[in-house]
C-alpha cells in the first residue's frame, strides 16, 4: 500500500488547518469501494424474496435473456397483469433481501438495474409508453418503507435500458430489503398486461478520485454538546430531559416563591448560522412519555425559552408558551403585550448564562448574560397548567438544513427554588438526573478533560476502516507498526449524512501506544 502526504502534529497542541493533508492509506490514487450486488440472476432468482400484488407464477427465471449477452447467465422475467385502467394509482413491488444496508446514502451513490421491455407481451400505457418504475428500501426504524424514487417513466425501447437512482436523499438507517417495482398512474397508467426482464441490480459505491481529507479540530469546551447530527432533520431536537418531574415553579412544595432555570452556553455557531437555536423546555406531563424527540410539539402544556444569534453578533432570548394544545408546536398563547412572545436582547452575543425566573407563579424575568433583563406577567390560570409533574429539557434545534452539523455547548444547568434542584456542570451525563431524548442520540456528547481532538472527514467513506496512529513516520505500514484506534473507542458519528466525526481521547492514545505519546500521526486505511 502507498501513503498519501502525512502532516505531523504535536499532541500537546491543536492545529486547526495544518492537518488537511492527513494520511489516507489506499492502493491507488483512484479507489473504488465495494458495490453491493442485489441480484445478477446468473443461475436463478438470487435474492428475490417476494412481491406485493403478484402471484409467484408471474415471476420466472429466464436463461435466454441477459443484459450482458452472457449465454451462461439469465435474468428475471416479470409479467404484470394490469387491469382496471381507470384506477388513479397502482403499483407492484418486488422484494430482494435480506440485506444489512447501513446508511445507504453514506455507503453508496446510486441504485442500478437493467430493464428490457418484453414488447411482444406488453400493451402500451395511456400515453403510448410502458408505465413507470419505482424504488423503495425496507426495514429502517419501526420496520418502515422509504420510497427513494417513484413514478419515473420507462424508456420506450425494445432493448436493455439502464435504471439509475441517486441515493443521496435516503435517511440514515439500517435497511434490510430493496424493493424495485412498477407504477401505473395518471396519463401513464397501464391499459393491460406489462412484461419485462430485470437484470444486474446493484448499489454502486463511490469511486474515490479524491481521497477524503481529514481535519483535526479542537473539541468543544468541557460540558454537554448537543450536535445537530440527524441527516435531513430540519427541526431535530437534540435534547436531554430530567428524570424527575418535581421542578415546577407553581407548586406548594417549592422551597420559595421564586424559581430560576439557568443554562450557561460556552460554544455556539457563528453569525453565518443565525437562527440556530439553544433552548430549554418546561413541560407538564409529556404526551408520549419523557423520551420523545418532539416532546415540545407533542406536549399539551409547554413553556419555551430559546436563544439564537441575530446575525450581527448580538443574541436574543425568547419566551413563549402554549396550554391545552397537544401537537400545536406553533400555536402559542398571546401574552399581555398582544404578541405570542417576549424577548431579552444581549449585545454581547449568545455565550454566557441565560436565566428564566418565575416569582409568585406569574411574574417572569428573563436575564441575558450581559445582565439585560425583561420583566413581564403571565396568566395565573395558564400557569396552573404547569404544576408538577414538570420536566425540564435542554438542547438545540437547527431550524434550517443549512445549519445541520452545527452544535452548542452547555457547561452548566441549574434549577433553584423548585421542590427539587439541579446544579450540573456536565462533567458526565448523570443518568439519575437526565434522559437522552434526542432525534439522534449520537449527537449528545460530553466533552471531558480526556477529549483530545475532534477528527472529521467527508462522506461517502465506504471501504475505509479504523483510524490508525503512529508516533514515528519511519514505522512500517506493512508490518502493522501503525496502531489501530477502534471505532468502539473513538466513535464514528455520522453528521448529517455528509461528514464523519471521530472523537479521539488522550486515554485512547495512551492505551494504543502503552505510553503517552509526544507526537502522533493519524490516517485512514482502505482495503
Amino acid at each position: 500500500m502507498k501513503t498519501k502526504k502525512i502532516v505531523k502534529t504535536k499532541i500537546q497542541r491543536c492545529l486547526l488547518s495544518a492537518l488537511a493533508g492527513f494520511a489516507l492509506i489506499c492502493s491507488a490514487n483512484v479507489v473504488a469501494a465495494q458495490n453491493l450486488v442485489i441480484a445478477n440472476f446468473n443461475t436463478g432468482l438470487d435474492t428475490f424474496s417476494g412481491t406485493s400484488r403478484l402471484d409467484p407464477s408471474d415471476i420466472v427465471w429466464d436463461p435466454s435473456q441477459d443484459a450482458d449477452g452472457n449465454p451462461n447467465s439469465g435474468s428475471m422475467h416479470i409479467t404484470v397483469p394490469w387491469t382496471s385502467a381507470g384506477e388513479s394509482y397502482r403499483d407492484v413491488q418486488i422484494a430482494f433481501g435480506p440485506f444489512s444496508i447501513t446508511n445507504p446514502a453514506s455507503e453508496y451513490v446510486t441504485f442500478q438495474a437493467y430493464v428490457k421491455i418484453d414488447t411482444t407481451n406488453s400493451f402500451p400505457s395511456l400515453d403510448g409508453g410502458y408505465g413507470q418504475y419505482a424504488l423503495w428500501f425496507s426495514g429502517g426504524t419501526n420496520n418502515s418503507f422509504y420510497q427513494v424514487v417513484g413514478e419515473t417513466p420507462l424508456i420506450v425501447t425494445n432493448g436493455w435500458q439502464l435504471i439509475s437512482v441517486n441515493l443521496a436523499s435516503v435517511p440514515n438507517d439500517l435497511y434490510t430489503g430493496v424493493w424495485f417495482g412498477f407504477v401505473s398512474d395518471g396519463s401513464k397508467a397501464n391499459t393491460n398486461t406489462f412484461a419485462c426482464w430485470l437484470d444486474k441490480m446493484s448499489l454502486q459505491a463511490p469511486v474515490f478520485t479524491n481521497r477524503p481529507t481529514l481535519s483535526l479540530v479542537k473539541p468543544p469546551p468541557l460540558g454537554l454538546t448537543c450536535l445537530s447530527s440527524q441527516a435531513g432533520g430540519t427541526y431535530q431536537r437534540q435534547i436531554i430531559g430530567t428524570v424527575g418531574g418535581n421542578y415546577s415553579w407553581n407548586t406548594a412544595t417549592a422551597v420559595s416563591n421564586t424559581t430560576t432555570y439557568s443554562m450557561t452556553i460556552t460554544n455556539f455557531p457563528g453569525v453565518a448560522y443565525s437562527g440556530y437555536e439553544a433552548h430549554m423546555y418546561l413541560i407538564n406531563s409529556p404526551s408520549y412519555g419523557q423520551v420523545d424527540a418532539n416532546v415540545d410539539y407533542n406536549a399539551v402544556n409547554c413553556t419555551y425559552f430559546t436563544v439564537y444569534d441575530n446575525g450581527d453578533g448580538s443574541a436574543s432570548g425568547d419566551f413563549r408558551y402554549k396550554v391545552n394544545n397537544v401537537g400545536g408546536g406553533e400555536n402559542f398563547t398571546t401574552l399581555t403585550n398582544g404578541s405570542t412572545d417576549e424577548y431579552v436582547y444581549c449585545a454581547a452575543g449568545p455565550l454566557g448564562k441565560w436565566s428564566l425566573t418565575f416569582n409568585n407563579n406569574t411574574n417572569v424575568t428573563m436575564t441575558a448574560p450581559d445582565g439585560t433583563t425583561n420583566m413581564f406577567s403571565v396568566s395565573a390560570s395558564d400557569m396552573n397548567n404547569f404544576q408538577d409533574p414538570l420536566y425540564v429539557y435542554v438542547g438545540t434545534r437547527p431550524n434550517d438544513n443549512s445549519r445541520i452539523g452545527q452544535w452548542a455547548t452547555f457547561n452548566k444547568f441549574t434549577i433553584t427554588g423548585a421542590a427539587a434542584s439541579i446544579n450540573d456542570q456536565f462533567t458526565n451525563l448523570n443518568l439519575s438526573t437526565w434522559l437522552v431524548s434526542a432525534a439522534d442520540t449520537n449527537g449528545i456528547i460530553i466533552t471531558t478533560p480526556d477529549t483530545k481532538y475532534w477528527m472529521t472527514w467527508p462522506t461517502p467513506d465506504a471501504g475505509f476502516t479504523n483510524v490508525f496512529a503512529t508516533d514515528n513516520l519511519k514505522k512500517s505500514l506493512a508490518s502493522s507498526q501503525w496502531l489501530t484506534l477502534p471505532p468502539s473507542a473513538t466513535g464514528w458519528i455520522n453528521v448529517g449524512g455528509f461528514e464523519r466525526l471521530n472523537i479521539i481521547n488522550q486515554s485512547t492514545l495512551n492505551t494504543a501506544f502503552t505510553y503517552t505519546p509526544t507526537n502522533s500521526f493519524f490516517g485512514l486505511f482502505h482495503h
